[in-house]
């Protein structure tokens, strides 16, 4: 069954951008002013139901959001409260090494810019990509990060590229703003 309510849909990704249409106000499914309540189904969250059975409402991710800089909550069947920042970082690189072709330790190359403590990523380069967490930085810039998860099909290299992951499993997201400018 398809969205007939007309809600608007974004990624997890698309809704941690501040950016995004969803997330400025006078955007196309944006809010019209900063104190309109806004609703969004979140298409990869893994409380969807891919082939889209029962009732419309029944198998939707719906997140919700109070106000202009306020973080999108999901609204209902919530068992664990996960708290997900999107990263604005960029730049970090790995030195890996590989273990039957599970990565096995990872050395900063490049720390990159704009990452914060918590921060998910993943290493990209491998058939199912390794999972790291942000666990230190000084003034944006990676310090440390810890291997969440090794991946799989991996060749050991230097300059492995990362790029930022979000949990399909959140319940509260917090957009990427700058938040020092609100009121």
């Amino acid at each position: 069954m398809a969205n007939t309510l007309d809600i608007p849909e974004r990624t997890l990704a698309q809704i941690s951008a501040a950016t995004n249409s969803i997330n400025v106000v006078g955007g196309t499914d944006g809010r019209e002013s900063v104190y309109q309540p806004l609703v969004c189904r979140i298409t990869d969250h893994t409380d969807n139901d891919a082939s889209e059975t029962g009732t419309d409402t029944e198998k939707m991710a719906i997140f919700k959001s109070q106000r202009h800089g306020e973080p999108w909550i999901k609204d209902a069947n919530v068992l664990e409260h996960l708290v997900c920042k999107g990263t604005a970082g960029s730049g970090l690189t790995l030195t890996t090494t590989v273990a039957s072709g599970v990565l096995a330790t990872l050395t900063i190359v490049a720390g990159g810019t704009g990452y914060a403590k918590g921060d998910y990523l993943t290493v990209t380069g491998g058939t199912i990509d390794a999972t790291v967490m942000v666990t230190a930085v000084a003034a944006g810039v990676v310090t440390a990060v810890a291997l969440l998860d090794g991946g799989t099909v991996y060749t050991a290299g230097t300059g492995q590229a990362t790029s930022g992951l979000i949990p399909t499993d959140v319940s509260i997201l917090y957009p990427s703003y700058d938040y020092s400018t609100f009121e």
